[in-house]
Formats: structure tokens, C-alpha cells, sequence
């Protein structure tokens, strides 16, 4: 695996997109991440099985070292800079947009061959004698700019008159109120959607040098606050290596894939029930993590009627001691 280059480990080519690049990362994370051996781990010790223990623990290793290379690739790819620096050390040509040409020469083939089919044509002007007048093309069928700067002002006229109106009328029919106007809704939820998008943004803006374990956590948090799970695992999962023996970033993430899961049974339920039982594992008196764990559990009874995940739930949240009122809501439909 000294050898591989950054294409080989995410299984793309070298004139792969952004967009390639990056579900090709997600699908070698999802199928190598070391995460996805808790279960089958946890169950060996209480089984006291050693040596299925020790080569579970190799497989897991080797796991380790996979999701390094992963993560190294697409740090490297992600980033257009570093790419490109990549790309000219390892001999790689840059991706470029392809499409067919017409070159001159082609053209003028194809004037030849259509000269040649349709006979001799006609002399131009030029071999006439005479000078050939230019044609005005461009402006024929346009509206001239006057017209077009009158027509702008007769509508900004025009929209200021039905404003003020509107607004007189709102003035002489005042209207008592017990909460917001429909305006006022539009407006706030308006300003609510803008900063979602400029936080968005800002929290994926390339940066010139590479990001730090500390920099994903702090993107990824701020993508939980937004509730775009998946984004947010993105920069849980690059911050995995350096965080792994932290139970507050097992229990976040898992309340990541909890997100993403969203009551569903499946890989994402499977990854959080994971990093629920490793941040439990960590630290076993984390109410917080049996409480998401709990409700994870009762969202899949509701989805499947399986009756296994209700008694799940319902142990993980009699460990609390202070249920709030989700906690409680659910424990009254187990009952």
C-alpha cells in the first residue's frame, strides 16, 4: 500500500470532480470505518471469547490505519490547491472539460465540401468592385436604450404608488394584534433562512492549509446546530483519530448518525447505536448518551413494532434519574 496514491485509496480517477471525490470518500469511510466492529467487540467480551477477541482487535487495526489513508487522500483531493500540487508531483493532467471542437481547419473542410457539392459561388462583392456596405444587425429587433430606461421608470413609479397606497391603508385601519403579522413571519423566517445559508457557507469555505482535528470539530458542531447531520458527520468523522477516546465526540456523533438515521433501521442507526455504546463505554455514568441511545431505540420500535428495541428503550431511560418530558412521553407509550 506504499505505492497507492490518493486515487487508488478512494477508488477514483484522476480526472475525477469534487463531487466524485467526495461520495467516493463517504462510501470507503462507511465500508472501513473501525466504528462498525463495536458491537461485534462488545459481544466477544462478555463472552470472554480471547482469541476471536485478538484477531477482531487486528481487523480493527488494520481498520485504523485504511481510515488514516482515507482521510489523508481526501484532505489532500478536497482541497483544489493541494490537489494541484499533487496532480503535478505524480505526473497527473489537471481534470478539464471536454467536448468536441470545430477547429478552422475543420470548418474550412466542411466549407470545401459543401463548396464542392453545391457548385461554384456566387462572386462576392469585393471581386465586383465595389465596397460592401456594413449591416446593423445587432440592433434589429432591440429596443432602443431610451425606450428600455423608460420603461424602467414607469415601473419603479409605479411600485412606489402601490406601496404607498398599501401603506396609507394599513394607517387608516389599524388592526389590534395579539402576536406577529404574516409580514413579520415572512421576514423573520426570511432572515432565519439567510443565516442559515451565510453559516453554511462559511463553515465549507476552502482554506489554503490543511484543517486541523480541532477545525472539523468545530465545523461539524456548528453543522449539528444547523441540523445538516450529514455534513456534520463529515467533520466528525475527519476528527475521528484524534478524538476516539473522547466520550463527548463518540456521543455526538452518534447523535449525528442518530439524525441521519431518523428512525430508520440501517447503516446510520447501526453507526450511532456504536458510538452510543462507545461513549458508554468511556464513561459508563453518561446519562446524556442513555438518553439519546433510549430514544434512538424507542424511534425504531415506533418505525419496526419491534418489540426488542421497546425493551432497549426502556432500559436505557429508566437510568434516568430526571426525565425531562420527551423522555417521559416516551416511557408512557412503552409502558
Amino acid at each position: 500500500m506504499a505505492d497507492e496514491s490518493h486515487y487508488q485509496t478512494l477508488g477514483i480517477r484522476p480526472m475525477a470532480d469534487q463531487d466524485a471525490i467526495k461520495r467516493a470518500y463517504r462510501e470507503k469511510i462507511r465500508q472501513h470505518h473501525p466504528d462498525r466492529y463495536a458491537g461485534e467487540r462488545s459481544q466477544l467480551q462478555r463472552e470472554g471469547k480471547l482469541a476471536a477477541l485478538a484477531a477482531l482487535d487486528r481487523k480493527i487495526a488494520e481498520s485504523e490505519r485504511t481510515t488514516q489513508r482515507i482521510n489523508h487522500a481526501y484532505a489532500v483531493l478536497s482541497d483544489p490547491v493541494q490537489r494541484s500540487t499533487y496532480d503535478r508531483a505524480q505526473g497527473h493532467r489537471p481534470p478539464t472539460a471536454s467536448g468536441p471542437r470545430t477547429t478552422s481547419s475543420a470548418r474550412t473542410t466542411r466549407s470545401a465540401n459543401t463548396s464542392a457539392s453545391t457548385g461554384p459561388s456566387r462572386p462576392s462583392s469585393s471581386s465586383a468592385g465595389f465596397q460592401r456596405q456594413p449591416v446593423a444587425s445587432k440592433q434589429k429587433g432591440g429596443l432602443p436604450w431610451a425606450w428600455f430606461v423608460g420603461l424602467m421608470i414607469l415601473v419603479s413609479l409605479g411600485a412606489i404608488m402601490v406601496n404607498s397606497f398599501l401603506d396609507d391603508g394599513s394607517r387608516s385601519a389599524p388592526v389590534i394584534s395579539s402576536g406577529p403579522s404574516a409580514r413579520d413571519l415572512q421576514s423573520t423566517e426570511a432572515a432565519l433562512q439567510t443565516t442559515r445559508i451565510a453559516r453554511t457557507q462559511a463553515i465549507q469555505e476552502d482554506t489554503p492549509t490543511p484543517q486541523s482535528p480541532q477545525d472539523y470539530l468545530r465545523s461539524a458542531d456548528a453543522f449539528m446546530e444547523l441540523g445538516f447531520y450529514e455534513l456534520a458527520l463529515e467533520g466528525y468523522n475527519a476528527a475521528a483519530e484524534s478524538y476516539r477516546e473522547d466520550a463527548d465526540f463518540n456521543l455526538k456523533r452518534g447523535m449525528a448518525y442518530a439524525g441521519l438515521a431518523d428512525g430508520q433501521p440501517g447503516d446510520a442507526a447501526e453507526f450511532a447505536l456504536a458510538s452510543f455504546r462507545r461513549a458508554l463505554i468511556l464513561q459508563p455514568d453518561d446519562t446524556q448518551a442513555y438518553r439519546e441511545r433510549g430514544l434512538l431505540y424507542y424511534a425504531l420500535w415506533q418505525t419496526t413494532e419491534d418489540t426488542n428495541y421497546a425493551d432497549l428503550a426502556r432500559a436505557d431511560l429508566n437510568q434516568l434519574d430526571d426525565p425531562d418530558a420527551t423522555v417521559q412521553a416516551a416511557l408512557s407509550q412503552l409502558d
